[in-house]
């Protein structure tokens, strides 16, 4: 700073200034457009780029939902068969004997599936009254949907029909009866509601404009679920669909994605689709474009903004200099104005300033005084170690922070500082070499961005009811499990679902049922060992992770402790006193299994238990590949 912008100027020769201003024009247009080039296609790129994690994740979402949907049918389907085959058992001589056999196989089977699926039901092969299980009358079916109840082999669908009364839509799926002959006698159905297809927890991933259907052979729609819509029967029945959606079915029936503009609320989505494996149902995840590429658009008016910024700037000097050859008078001018302009962005109030000489402060702005918390002039030749939060940070800036200002490169990072009174304080810090042993750093405060970023995070993996990591809390410390060096020997993984706990619901609520969860939430979290640990994944279902069980007996301990503290009273808000019980499904792991295997082997253990009278422990057999409560 000893010699001014103005003398520079004036120790040039007249023209050698005028040729390099020459060529400092035809640079400037060079790198002008080699900038505005470089920001078109760094926004091609990420908008790619984002186009295919958008389909990546429809993608994933497709397939998780078809495969819970396959599982839930595929639970169904066994029930009907299982009514089915009754009716061919030894000892029933006639027909109407073989279907009372039906009958009350399906009362019972009607009873371990639950209220969702709704009770199983009989109708004979004459067409004549049709009756639930319990043997109360139920709405008629159409008579087409009859005959091909009675003539197909295998489970049936029917279209959505509006059987319980207007807006309530549900599907017919049913088996034919057969007698030992092989002859119909008559078939068992369920009716079940549209809204089973949604129930999946994994659709709280689709964002705000995301939506999901499950469409039959001909696409017709069977149900939907967006966030931005009231209803769920949106379009029920209705076969219209995206040209690109007709398109890309034909060309690949199984899975793949597309984009397009819906039908039935015009939102543009990325969207990807899959069938439900073995059946004739197709579900389409999709996310809405704009949402998704939102970020694309902000890169561009951020790069747009840097560019503009840089060839302004560029500008403005190729000028400065041009026009100093034209008098020293104009050049002193020029000079005044440029430090004018420099003394503006010196004193800016967002970002602060520091010159610094062997590590001692000879020069700050009063935006880096304000930032730590300083007095004016307060900075001044005291050593910079005063802003640092501890001796590692400042012996690491003074290593490769200054390395890189000797070989004449520009030093930047994040890190955690300190302001006077002692607070941690998250700053960009960016430091460049301006000779004669002097650099000259700038720090910009990026708290409040880094916490908003830290809770984001947070918020993504736990669950907002009960505190408990989410499905996706899980899978990351199953990751950061696995990737330790000190990793444990074995693991077992636990689905727990609460008896009992629907009726609560029912009787005084979901304020009750929430208090509910929050309770064994709690109850879960302090009987826990350490290294252990309670997932929700919606509803009343948790996943238990014990690690370091030496054996299925050992495990089984930890699970009836737990199941112990579960069924302790719970005392309501309200006044009220409850308690439920716990049906578990335990799978047994060793370091090599993957989650996912796990997670499917207790929820089948647990569907065991749910079967044997719930209020059980069920564990998977890795020998006999099949639960055993």
């Amino acid at each position: 700073m000893s010699i001014s912008l103005t003398e520079r100027l004036n120790r040039l020769p007249t023209t050698p200034l005028r040729r390099f201003a020459g060529w400092l024009i035809i640079a400037n247009l060079l790198v002008d457009g080699a900038i505005l080039g470089a920001v078109w296609q760094n926004v091609a790129l990420s908008r790619a780029a984002g186009q295919r994690l958008t389909e990546s994740a429809a993608q994933n979402l497709a397939h998780s939902l078809s495969h819970d949907l396959a599982s839930d049918l595929s639970v169904l389907d066994r029930a009907l068969a299982d009514v089915a085959t009754q009716a061919r058992a030894p000892g029933a001589a006639t027909d109407a004997a073989r279907l009372d056999a039906s009958r009350t196989t399906a009362a019972r089977l009607g009873a371990i599936l639950g209220p969702d699926l709704g009770a199983l039901r009989l109708v004979a092969l004459d067409g004549g009254a049709v009756r639930a299980a319990d043997g109360s009358r139920v709405p008629d079916l159409p008579r087409p949907l009859l005959n091909r109840m009675l003539a197909a082999e295998g489970m049936q669908f029917s279209g959505p029909l509006e059987l319980a009364g207007p807006g309530r839509w549900a599907l017919v799926l049913s088996r034919r009866i057969d007698d030992r002959r092989g002859l119909p006698v008559g078939a068992v159905f369920a009716q079940v509601p549209i809204e089973y297809f949604l129930s999946s927890p994994r659709m709280l991933d689709l964002g705000v404009d995301g939506a999901v259907s499950v469409r039959g052979p001909d696409l017709r729609l069977i149900a939907r679920y967006a966030p931005r819509d009231a209803s769920t029967s949106l379009g029920i029945g209705s076969s219209t669909v995206s040209d690109a959606l007709r398109r890309q079915v034909e060309k690949a029936p199984e899975q793949g994605t597309f984009r397009a503009t819906t039908a039935l609320d015009r939102v543009e989505r990325i969207n990807a689709y899959r069938r439900v494996a073995p059946y004739p149902l197709l579900v389409v995840a999709g996310v809405g474009a704009q949402e998704a590429l939102a970020t694309t658009k902000e890169e561009l008016w951020r790069d747009l903004g840097i560019a503009l910024a840089v060839m302004v700037a560029m500008g403005a000097l190729s000028l400065h200099l041009f026009r100093a050859h034209r008098a020293e008078r104009q050049a002193r001018d020029i000079a005044a104005r440029v430090a004018r302009e420099q003394d503006l962005l010196l004193r800016n109030e967002l970002v602060g300033m520091s010159r610094v000489r062997h590590r001692l402060t000879t020069w700050n702005n009063s935006a880096l005084e304000r930032m730590f918390g300083y007095a004016p002039g307060e900075l001044m030749h005291t050593p910079t170690r005063l802003l640092y939060l501890d001796d590692e940070s400042w012996q690491e800036i003074g290593t490769t922070g200054y390395e890189a200002l000797r070989e004449g490169r520009r030093f930047r990072t994040q890190l955690r500082m300190r302001r006077k009174d002692g607070r941690p304080l998250w700053v960009d810090l960016s430091g460049t070499s301006v000779g004669d042993g002097e650099s000259l750093w700038m720090l910009v405060d990026i708290d409040a961005l880094k916490r908003s970023e830290e809770d984001a995070q947070h918020l993504s993996r736990c669950d907002a009811l009960t505190g408990l990591p989410n499905r996706r809390g899980l899978r990351a410390w199953f990751t950061e499990a696995r990737a330790r060096p000190s990793r444990p020997p074995s693991l077992a993984v636990a689905y727990l679902d609460l008896d009992g706990f629907k009726p609560v619901n029912d009787a005084l609520g979901h304020d009750a049922g929430d208090e509910v969860l929050r309770v064994v939430g709690a109850r879960l979290s302090s009987a826990l060992r350490d290294g252990d640990l309670a997932v929700r994944l919606g509803g009343d279902e948790f996943v238990l992770t014990l690690t370091s069980v030496a054996d299925e007996s050992d495990a089984r301990q930890v699970l009836e402790r737990l199941r112990q503290s579960i069924r302790g009273p719970i005392r309501l808000e309200s006044g009220g006193t409850v308690s439920v019980d716990a049906s578990v499904g335990l799978a047994m792991g060793g370091p090599g299994d993957a989650l996912d295997e796990l997670m499917h082997r207790a929820d089948e253990a647990l569907y065991a238990a749910k079967r044997a009278g719930k209020g059980q422990v069920s564990v998977w057999r890795v020998a006999t590949r099949r639960p055993d409560a």
